[in-house]
């Protein structure tokens, strides 16, 4: 409980940061932070919601190899970025769009919920849930309780 809590924290901190960036000072962080992993992606072409999933996820307390595998996750292609369900079967997810995947990961876990009517921050912060390593019952928890 303790860890979700401090999750948590770093994750609203995280979006009051990035909400009070301007666009262009948001691209150029994450672009910098993607030079740094020797990643050449053309930030201009990331969605909104990609770019401020890389940035919450640069501004967490996991260690550079978790940050890495989370970045690498919202840059992949479809083929990539499939997911088993608990009954082991492979789900791919959409290319590139952060509220599609989101809308897929949610569905999986069972929670019927329309990504496109909730706000950014809360896409942001709902994306690093599902994308954490925390158990499938912990994260629930935090999911049902953004969700409220």
């Amino acid at each position: 409980m303790k860890r979700l809590l401090t999750t948590t924290a770093f994750v609203l901190s995280a979006s009051a940061a990035a909400f009070a960036m301007t666009n262009d000072q948001l691209k150029d962080a994450v672009e910098n932070e993607l030079n740094t992993y020797d990643k050449e992606v053309n930030v201009d072409m990331l969605t909104e919601d990609q770019i401020s999933a890389i940035y919450m996820t640069m501004t967490t307390g996991d260690s550079p190899l978790d940050k890495q595998r989370r970045i690498e996750q919202i840059l992949e292609d479809a083929p990539s970025a499939a997911i088993r369900d608990e009954n082991g079967v492979l789900i791919e997810l959409p290319e590139n769009n952060v509220r599609a995947q989101l809308q897929s990961r949610l569905a999986i876990r069972g929670f019927d919920v329309d990504v496109a009517e909730l706000d950014r921050d809360t896409v942001m912060q709902l994306y690093a849930v599902v994308t954490s390593s925390e158990s499938p019952a912990e994260s629930n928890s935090t999911i049902e309780s953004l969700l409220q």
